[in-house]
């Protein structure tokens, strides 16, 4: 009974799997230092409408981003938006513009 059960639950949770990034965008080279939550928090600020996102590394340390799109009428617009937003000049400047922020508070 129990090796039936996990089978069940691995096929519903690969169908799942294959849902959430029937739709997607994938980003290429993104910044290490990107974590998901600030991964999330940046697609909320220009109103992108994600169903999961997914970061993987490869063995030649390639990073590479994939964001799961709720609504494929505005795929075109998200790419454009997505497309340097998870590089290293762009952490540069997320980064510094929080510091500066943090800091004029005192």
């Amino acid at each position: 009974m129990e090796e039936r059960k996990r089978i069940h639950n691995r096929s519903c949770t690969l169908k799942q799997r294959k849902r959430l990034y029937r739709q997607e965008i994938v980003c290429e080279n993104t910044d290490a230092r990107f974590t998901t939550t600030k991964i999330k928090q940046l697609l909320r600020e220009r109103n992108i409408e994600f169903s999961a996102i997914n970061r993987s590394q490869s063995k030649l340390n390639k990073r590479t981003l994939y964001i799961g799109i709720k609504n494929i009428n505005h795929m075109p617009r998200y790419e454009i938006l997505t497309k340097y937003l998870f590089s290293t000049a762009n952490y540069n400047r997320y980064s510094s513009d929080r510091h500066h922020r943090s800091n004029s508070r005192y």
